[in-house]
């Protein structure tokens, strides 16, 4: 019983989690910064449902990547695993915080009569814009970027110790790229794009990484 749970959740983190993030990216609104309640206010049920969704599959997609380098050892290795936890805590607090706290809030001011709710819109606005915790360039969504970045980096490095297919490496860091980037269309899909092809291929390969 326990054989066939591991290996459904590894199924699930390597290939599903992927696949349904390649889905989900390519609807994710994109260009909305500069209007962000107006342009969000007739998609908001997407928006809060589509970062549910993301507050679960990103973590999950960090532990197929995790099982693709569990049991290894050295420094690498250590710093990948570091960072792909680092990447599904600090993951999961960004949708929440950019992502559902956002959305929920537009959802909260468009229940207010007509002749409020523009009084309350610079603070959509401004929610999304913080240095810190906000959804554009702030502090949060750049450590989280850049944990997945970083992991990456050290994830190939074991797997190419490990003497894995070089084609797949290439792809590992494509990932990290595209999604340090944005995780909204185009740089999301492609990201995990890279990612499910690189999770099939290692799996699929004569090697394997030695636990």
């Amino acid at each position: 019983m326990k054989d066939s749970g591991t290996f459904l959740l590894k199924w699930l983190a390597l290939f599903v989690a992927p696949l349904a993030l390649i889905l989900l990216e390519y609807w994710h609104p994109y260009g909305f910064s500069s209007d962000v309640y107006h342009q969000l206010d007739p998609r908001v049920n997407w928006w809060v449902i589509l970062h549910l969704f993301q507050a679960v599959l990103f973590p999950l997609a960090g532990l197929g990547v995790y099982f693709l380098i569990r049991g290894t050892q050295g420094i690498d290795a250590v710093i990948a695993k570091i960072f792909l936890f680092l990447f599904g805590v600090s993951y999961t607090v960004f949708d929440s915080v950019a992502g559902i706290g956002l959305g929920n809030l537009i959802r909260q001011i468009k229940a207010l009569p007509l002749d409020r709710q523009e009084s309350f819109e610079q603070l959509v606005q401004a929610y999304y814009l913080d240095p810190y915790f906000g959804g554009m360039n702030s502090w949060l969504s750049q450590f989280a970027s850049w944990t997945w970045m970083i992991a990456m980096i050290a994830v190939v490095s074991v797997l190419y110790r490990a003497k894995m297919p070089f084609l797949p490496l290439i792809l590992l860091l494509l990932s990290g790229v595209y999604l340090w980037m944005s995780h909204a269309y185009p740089n999301g899909p492609i990201a995990f794009a890279c990612l499910l092809i690189a999770n099939i291929w290692l799996q699929g390969s004569s090697k394997t990484v030695k636990d």
